[in-house]
């Protein structure tokens, strides 16, 4: 056999001619003289059988008898090259696969195996002379850039390591895998958007590659950072299984920009999609609700008004539209637009929770608790129809029916941080139950640890356990996050002047009264205000 051993040698017994495929083993269809070596002939096809049956010792062992039979044959040499690498035996195979170089200088394959065996047995500067010398007398050869690329990279030469595979995919803009690596030298680097083109074309090239799970959410994250959004987009599209569809692309991508605060940036693209594709209504409300975050509401309408009468998501367009009008204290448009929104869908439990709110807003207390009182009997389970429940009874002035339905709240969800402020610091107003009060209270701060409101109640339940400094440590926190809340600022001004400070208190009192949130509120304010002024003057008179 000839040149199905090699491509060029010198003149050496040969093989009998024929045409043969060894898969794995790496031969092909090859065209042979008609000089046969029968036994060289016979040993290479056993091994061939042998390692299709998977017995690679001996597929490896019948690989090397025929070497020794035909030594100038280099697609033998590199059948016992590649044997021997799938048994791990890297030393023997880059011998063996120096021989096949040595034999067939032209081929590609032998010079890829040679490379490849160089550097799994640790011989970096090998393999770097090799792919030196190759790549001088075969410029051309993409497999073996990629090989010099894979080097340099495991020598920690980045910068080369990235020209080397740049120049691989230009050769041969097929070889997923260099696409690969450039992509993570690129991202590595900070290079987002390129590193994002380059995953994007390793990714179509081999969709199926374990490798590659998830590569294209990584693509979409990439080209976000990187601000291509037409690739998020199409990568976007393929993660969710729409093949290049860039509607369904584009309100993912949006999403993402939602999740990650990026208001303008989703707005922006959402706009794009409608402009685009305007009858996608889940774009228009999720661009809706959006401008609705950043207080534009007339275009959050306007959005919104594109959505059909009869598009199955109308019912959340008017809940949108009725959020819409409360937003801008608009109640009785709010409300009417919400109504409208529970007779297309009286089966959403949030949309009556925002009816329920937006009743609760027109000072309509009694509908308000009638369609709460039906809505958590019809959804026992959830938590905030409860607790909202509990807000409108208290409104009401039933304060023990209100602490009553927060226990409720408390027993669907342990940690829901409203119900047990709520609990919490009605407890500590009433003196009761104090440590537990503080339990319930700190249980909050852990679910919602910023929240000002939260935090006075911690100070309040403090302050009534007389621990005073630690009281208005937590009542400053509180002020200083939320200076405009009368509430907070009378609890400060109580603690400071309990200890002793009432000329530091007399601000905080005024703010309070100045900042109450309703006239029963200012009357209470003024009311102690007037209180410790008497107090005080008493004291200078002495």
């Amino acid at each position: 056999m000839r040149d199905f051993v090699r491509l060029s040698c010198p003149a050496s017994p040969a093989l009998a001619a024929l045409v043969l495929t060894l898969g794995a083993c790496g031969g092909g269809p090859q065209v042979v003289d008609d000089s046969p070596d029968p036994e060289a002939f016979r040993a290479y096809t056993e091994a061939g059988l042998l390692e299709r049956a998977g017995e690679l010792k001996a597929a490896a062992d019948r690989y090397d008898a025929a070497t020794r039979l035909d030594p100038s044959a280099g697609a033998v040499w590199l059948a016992s090259a590649r044997a021997r690498a799938r048994l791990g035996q890297w030393d023997a195979a880059v011998v063996r696969a120096r021989e096949a170089v040595r034999c067939a200088p032209e081929d590609a394959r032998a010079a890829r195996q040679l490379g490849e065996a160089l550097i799994a047995s640790g011989d970096l500067a090998g393999a770097r002379a090799f792919y030196a010398e190759h790549l001088a007398a075969h410029p051309k050869d993409a497999s073996a850039w990629h090989g010099r690329g894979h080097t340099d990279e495991l020598s920690g030469e980045d910068e080369a390591a990235e020209q080397a595979y740049g120049r691989a995919v230009e050769l041969d803009p097929t070889q997923a895998a260099a696409w690969f690596r450039l992509g993570t030298l690129r991202a590595e680097a900070g290079r987002s958007a390129p590193a994002a083109e380059a995953f994007d074309h390793a990714v179509t090239l081999e969709p199926e590659n374990p490798a590659h799970r998830d590569l294209d959410k990584r693509v979409v994250a990439l080209a976000l950072d990187g601000g291509d959004r037409a690739l998020a987009r199409r990568a976007a599209a393929r993660v969710l299984g729409h093949g290049e569809d860039e509607a369904a692309g584009s309100l993912m991508v949006a999403t993402i920009l939602v999740q990650q605060k990026d208001l303008l940036g989703a707005a922006n693209e959402l706009e794009w999609l409608i402009g685009h594709h305007p009858e996608q209504a889940p774009a228009r409300l999720l661009l809706a609700q959006v401008l609705l975050e950043v207080q534009r509401y007339d275009e959050a309408r306007a959005a919104l008004d594109g959505v059909p009468e009869d598009a199955p998501l109308r019912a959340e367009a008017l809940r949108l539209l009725g959020m819409s009008f409360l937003a801008e204290d608009r109640v009785a448009e709010g409300v009417g637009a919400l109504f409208a929104a529970q007779a297309k869908d009286p089966g959403s439990a949030e949309i009556a929770f925002d009816l329920a709110r937006g009743l609760r807003a027109a000072k309509r207390l009694d509908e308000a608790r009638g369609l709460l009182a039906r809505s958590s009997a019809r959804w026992p389970d959830d938590a905030n129809l409860h607790y909202l429940l509990g807000l409108t009874i208290q409104a009401g002035g039933d304060e023990d029916g209100a602490l009553l339905e927060m226990r409720r709240v408390i027993e669907i969800d342990a940690d829901h941080a409203g119900a047990l402020n709520y609990v919490g610091f009605t407890w500590a107003e009433r003196g009761e139950q104090l440590e537990l009060a503080e339990r319930y209270i700190r249980r909050a701060l852990r679910r919602r640890p910023e929240d000002p409101a939260i935090v006075d109640s911690l100070g309040w339940v403090l302050f009534r356990q007389g621990r005073l400094e630690e009281a208005e440590a937590a009542l400053q926190k509180a002020a200083a996050a939320q200076p405009e809340e009368g509430e907070i600022r009378f609890h400060l001004a109580e603690v400071i002047g309990a200890r002793g400070r009432l000329p530091e208190a007399m601000p905080h009192y005024d703010a309070a009264v100045e900042h109450a949130g309703d006239d029963a509120a200012r009357a209470r304010y003024e009311k102690r205000r007037a209180t410790v002024r008497t107090k005080k003057g008493k004291r200078k008179s002495r």
